[in-house]
């Protein structure tokens, strides 16, 4: 007896309550792409069904997530949040929109739209206050658009909620450290050591780092002498372990490390350098520049160099600031 497959574009299946109760089989069956098949065909068949039928439209949102087809799952998860709009005071909705604000924010952090993230979980926290997920989640999102002060509360939050978490033991480390807070990002990190988490490199090297600017000498030793024996040629631990043991075993300096870690240096901070002069240490030369530059042609309805050679330090901000009146830039680092 030849077996019929079924496929996309499921044709003669009976009516549309049919192909719903099928394609929620499918989604509880792990079958993601025939779930996603069969509700498509159940909206075609049922078209009021796509505005107002939040368990099928929250199920989309989650099957296309499976799928890695993201802005299929936000577009999903949106419209059956405004679905259930209506009723969203009642506890069995509030407690299902809050599980789709959550898989929104997921779905928009995979699509780095991290302020749709943002916004998804909030909502999340606000609906459901003892979630420390969320909160992780939350400063993630806080982290990567810049605003690690809030996005260190929303960890802190969460550790709150649940102190054996490591993942927000970690992020909740990790931010302290980034906020100058050394000490008690080391002591952070540890308890997140002892809940589970994996001595890795990364780690290891934080909490290195951390502990020498906290000026907790043994511990710094004890976790870049664990980097060095995880990574052996790793050059940042290799280098912090010269300047607190100069004489450590095993632990020598070459002009190749020399050369790398200033590597490494400038790498890691030429991401933050324009915000580190212009907002922390109120760099104001460029622009004081600038206005000599302007003043100097008052008598002139638009000022408009040809050319103009930007000679200094290679860092582009007298370029920025010159380039709308100039047709041509030149930044030579001397």
């Amino acid at each position: 007896i030849a077996m019929m497959m079924v496929g996309r574009g499921v044709q003669g299946v009976g009516n549309a309550q049919s192909l719903r109760e099928r394609a929620f089989d499918a989604a509880r069956g792990g079958n993601p792409s025939l779930a996603a098949d069969l509700f498509n065909d159940y909206l075609q068949q049922e078209s009021s069904a796509a505005t107002c039928d939040f368990a099928v439209l929250n199920c989309m949102g989650a099957m296309s997530a499976q799928l890695g087809r993201f802005e299929e799952a936000v577009s999903s998860f949106q419209k059956a949040l405004a679905a259930s709009a209506p009723e969203a005071n009642l506890p069995a909705v509030r407690e299902s929109r809050t599980n789709t604000f959550f898989n929104l924010g997921n779905a928009c952090t995979a699509l780095l739209r991290h302020r749709e993230a943002l916004a998804a979980f909030t909502q999340v926290t606000q609906l459901r206050p003892d979630d420390a997920e969320a909160f992780i989640n939350m400063g993630n999102a806080l982290a990567t658009l810049g605003d690690m002060s809030k996005a260190l509360g929303a960890y802190e939050r969460a550790v709150a909620i649940d102190d054996t978490s490591e993942i927000a033991l970690l992020n909740c480390g990790n931010a302290l450290c980034d906020t100058g807070r050394n000490s008690e990002g080391v002591m952070m990190l540890l308890e997140a050591l002892e809940q589970g988490a994996v001595a890795d490199v990364d780690l290891c090297l934080n909490i290195g780092v951390a502990a020498r600017r906290a000026a907790l000498d043994d511990v710094a030793v004890e976790f870049l002498e664990r980097v060095v024996k995880l990574e052996e040629s790793h050059v940042l631990a290799r280098r912090l372990l010269l300047t607190l043991r100069p004489s450590a075993e095993g632990v020598q300096s070459s002009a190749s490390d020399d050369v790398a870690y200033a590597k490494m240096l400038f790498d890691q901070d030429a991401g933050g350098y324009e915000r580190a002069m212009l907002t922390d240490l109120k760099y104001c030369a460029p622009a004081r520049l600038l206005d000599m530059l302007l003043n100097a042609h008052t008598d002139c309805d638009e000022v408009r160099w040809n050319r103009v050679m930007d000679s200094g330090c290679g860092s582009g901000l007298v370029g920025d600031l010159i380039r709308p009146y100039s047709r041509h830039v030149t930044g030579v680092d001397i």
